[in-house]
Order: structure tokens, then sequence, then C-alpha cells
């Protein structure tokens, strides 16, 4: 076998390889002395065993170097343990939306402890992790070898752990895409896979971006504005709690750009902890449902009547009785009399009097502008949910 930067996965985990057996060559001179075998010997051994195991690391440095001077950046970073490698994501103001963090995994490996210290740890992790089965602890201190007891430790738990100095625990580091936030702009943001690849949101969207932002070190900004975000996501909740409703969406757009500064989704759930919530949970109301524009139409026929000179600033129009069309029934929920120009049909948001505009105007005019408005299809968003 080649052994290189990809063997040992990354210098740091090439530093945990040699601690380990340097831990295990000391735990071996422990069980020599107590079984009578003689010290000088056991001491040859050992630091043979030890310079050995320090030129191998030397090699594996060289190696290393070597790797980093003649590789490209994407094979460097699959060497060093930067697959799946992400650049932060930040809103427009530089507030910090999404970034990589190192959780860890903790084990525990019986045969690296003398029958005195293993009691003692197993009563250590009791104590640390109170949450721990004894039934688990007991199976993972009588079997012979690694057992995996926490996984998704934070990096704060872990440094606490190892200022005990507990023998024959260990840890690996696994990379993970943390939300500071929690369920603020989580629609918006998105969420990955478990292998670094965007799976919903701008996560998704900026893929390419994010994935290319991690050699320049350069995070991702998008349009969100997190005080507009946290405004909309605040008065969201509240009408939803209010009336409520099974699910709600609300978007706030710059209506001269289209960026768009907010777009939140009810009910809500934490990007941390997707898995808590069931999938209606993180239905994205604005990216995924499709609504009919309502009372927007009523702005566009108007103008189509305008624009094709069918209905004017003098026009009047009959709404005094609701208006029949085929099987369907067109009512005013507020008329407030039996005539309305086109200023009131505009004011008082007329279902008859609108109607009646684009009858006017006629089926050809109204389905060539709406389909120049693009109203036939789906909008063309960059969340590709």
């Amino acid at each position: 076998m080649k052994v290189g930067a990809s063997f040992f996965g990354s210098t740091q985990s090439g530093f945990q390889w040699v601690a380990d057996r340097v831990w295990k060559v000391e735990h071996a001179f422990e069980r020599a002395n107590a079984a009578g075998a003689k010290a000088r010997s056991a001491r040859t051994r050992i630091f043979a065993i030890m310079l050995g195991m320090s030129a191998a690391y030397v090699g594996l440095m060289v190696f290393a170097g070597k790797a980093s001077l003649f590789n490209s950046p994407s094979q460097i970073a699959a060497m060093t343990g930067q697959a799946g490698a992400r650049a932060q994501i930040v809103d427009r103001n530089g507030e910090l939306l999404a970034t990589d963090v190192n959780d860890y995994d903790l084990f525990v490996d019986p045969t690296d402890m003398t029958a005195a210290d293993r009691t003692f740890v197993r009563d250590a992790l009791q104590r640390i992790f109170p949450a721990l089965a004894s039934d688990v602890l007991d199976k993972a201190f009588k079997f012979r070898g690694r057992t995996l007891l926490v996984n998704m430790m934070a990096a704060a738990d872990r440094d606490r752990i190892l200022n005990y100095g507990l023998p024959g625990v260990t840890f690996e580091a696994q990379r993970v895409r943390a939300y500071p936030l929690g369920t603020t702009g989580a629609f918006y943001i998105g969420m990955t896979k478990k292998a670094g690849e965007g799976m919903s949101g701008a996560e998704k969207a900026f893929q390419t971006d994010i994935v290319n932002g991690v050699a320049t070190n350069q995070p991702v900004q998008v349009a969100m504005d997190l005080r507009v975000q946290g405004a909309l996501e605040n008065e969201l909740r509240a009408m939803a709690v209010d009336t409520q409703s099974a699910g709600a969406t609300g978007i706030v757009t710059n209506v001269r750009t289209g960026e768009v500064l907010a777009m939140a989704s009810w009910p809500e759930f934490d990007l941390n902890r997707p898995g808590s919530y069931a999938e209606t949970f993180k239905r994205n109301h604005a990216a995924v449902d499709r609504y009919e524009v309502g009372s927007i139409f009523k702005v566009v026929s108007l103008a189509i009547g305008l624009d094709t000179g069918t209905a004017s600033l003098s026009s009047v129009y009959d709404v005094s009785q609701p208006l029949v069309i085929g099987t369907r029934k067109i009512h005013d929920m507020h008329s407030k009399q039996p005539l309305y120009s086109l200023e009131d049909v505009f004011i008082q948001s007329s279902n008859i009097g609108t109607s009646r505009v684009a009858i006017n105007a006629g089926l050809e005019a109204v389905t060539r502008y709406y389909d120049a408005l693009g109203l036939f299809h789906a909008a063309d968003i960059e969340l590709p949910e």
C-alpha cells in the first residue's frame, strides 16, 4: 500500500495516528514491566519502534509537501480532507448565514488501558455523559477494539474532555455545515446533503460559487438583508399563529432591481436540526407552491384595455348585477354604486368591472398580453426547489 497524505486523510489525522501509536507503545512498556519483563529489552524495542514511526512520519510530511507543490487545488483539497468544503454564505451586509465547522466523534478503546484505567475511564465518561446508558458503556468496555460512543460533539466539548487526559479515548473530526441563526432565513439559505452538496435554497442555487469560494477564501454574498428577514419572519409568524394557518409565506423584493431582500415560509424549522421536523415543515411555500396572481390580474387587464384603446378613463361599467360567464358567476363583495368609471373599477378592485374591461379588449388581445408578460408560466427564479 502506498502511504501518503491520502492514506492518513489529513495532516491532523496523521498526527493523531502517531499519537495513538505512541500511546500504545507507552502501555506496552507498562504491561512489560507488570509482567516482569526486562526493562532494558523493552526500552530497546520501544526505542526502535518509535524511531521507525518517526522516520515514517517524516516521509509522510515530505510526501505531503511534494503533493502540495505539484498537484492541482482540487487534488490537494481531496488529500487534505477538504473534499466537500464550502465557503461561507453572508447577507448583503456581510452578516454570517452559513459556515463549515468541525464536529467530533468520540471513540473508546479498552485495549489501550490498564485494568485500573478501564474502571476510572468508564466512571468518568458516565459522569461526563449521564445520558449514556450503562449497558452501552459496559458493552464498549468489554469489546476488544474501538467503539463509537458519542457523535457530533462540538469542539468546545471535545477540548473539555481532552483536558481530563483519559487514556484510550480518541476523537475523529468531521466537517458539518452550521447555521448560526437556526430558523432565521432557513428557506432562503437552504441546506446541504451529508456529502456537502447543496440541496435547497441558496446552498443549491449557488453550489458552484460556494465550492469555488473555498480556494479563494471568499464568502458568497446573497441579496438578503438580515434585518428585513427578521422583521418579515416576526410578522408572518404572528399572523400565522393568530389565524391558525396551516401554511403561510412572505417575500420582500426590491422592485427596481428584482433582488429578494427577505423570504419566509410557515411553518418554520431549524437548519441545524432538520431531522427533528416533518417534511411539511421544510416545504418552501414561496418557491415550491404555485399561486394564482389574484387581483394583480385586475391591474394587467385595465392596462390592456387602455393600451388597446378599448377602455379610457371616461369609460363606465355596469356592476349592479353579477356577471355570468359559462357556469361561473362573478360577484363584487362590496359594490357601492351600480355604475363604475374605470378609475372606480381600479380603486374598488371590482371583479365585475375588470371582467367587462377584459371582455371588451377581446380574447385574442388579452391572451397575447398575458403571454408576453409570462403569466402563463411559472416565474423563473434562482431557487431550483
